[in-house]
């Protein structure tokens, strides 16, 4: 049986999880948002967020997703059960009207990568180098192809990673376990979307029609 495996996406609507989450942050990052040691960096600063937006009342998320990439202290109690390798680094997060939120908040920072595509299977146009005709490598994953579109996304066998940076499509990836245990502890403003055969990687829109 083919293993699933899922984006994990911030999704918004519910209360306390909001469509949009605008504001600002302290600090630049000390980190390279793909870089897979995370823990070799130094860090420096303390860091907080402050949303802008003053309809928003309370913050009740687990996951904020692309580009913040903050989650809680629930989240990371995922993390943990699954034995997930990750540095959380903390980061206040304060309402618009300047008092601090009820959840804690960390900045999540995965310590693993996968290559999850089999080439062999899949339908996918490898992005080129710019100075030769051969597949570029991504800079971040030694080995691993970067990619101008996947129509076809079939998983490879043997990855048993829970939770990663996917080469392929440079999200957060995760596995059913997690998405069960997630499910079973009711993280909020959380989406999983299965790479299965209804999934399409078009970053540039160049996907033939």
């Amino acid at each position: 049986m083919t293993t699933v495996f899922y984006v994990l996406e911030y999704q918004g609507g519910e209360k306390g999880c909001p469509i949009f989450l605008d504001g600002t942050e302290s600090h630049d990052w000390e980190w390279e948002t793909y870089d897979p040691n995370p823990g070799k960096v130094l860090i420096k600063h303390d860091y907080s967020f402050s949303i802008t937006d003053k309809d928003i009342d309370e913050l009740e998320l687990n996951y904020a997703g692309s580009p913040i990439r903050f989650a809680s202290t629930e989240f990371l109690e995922v993390c943990n059960s699954v034995g997930a390798l990750y540095r959380a680094v903390p980061i206040r997060v304060y309402l618009a009207t300047g008092a601090e939120t009820r959840k804690k908040y960390f900045y999540f920072l995965t310590a693993q990568w996968e290559s999850l595509l089999d080439e062999s299977a899949s339908s996918y146009s490898l992005e080129l180098s710019s100075d030769s005709a051969s597949p570029s490598v991504n800079k971040f994953y030694p080995g691993a192809h970067s990619y101008n579109w996947i129509e076809k996304f079939v998983v490879r066998e043997g990855v048993e990673s829970d939770i990663f940076w996917c080469s392929e499509i440079m999200e957060h990836v995760c596995s059913q376990r997690f998405v069960d245990e997630s499910t079973r502890r009711k993280l909020q403003g959380v989406k999983f979307t299965a790479l299965d055969d209804s999934f399409k990687y078009d970053p540039w829109g160049d996907l033939p029609k």
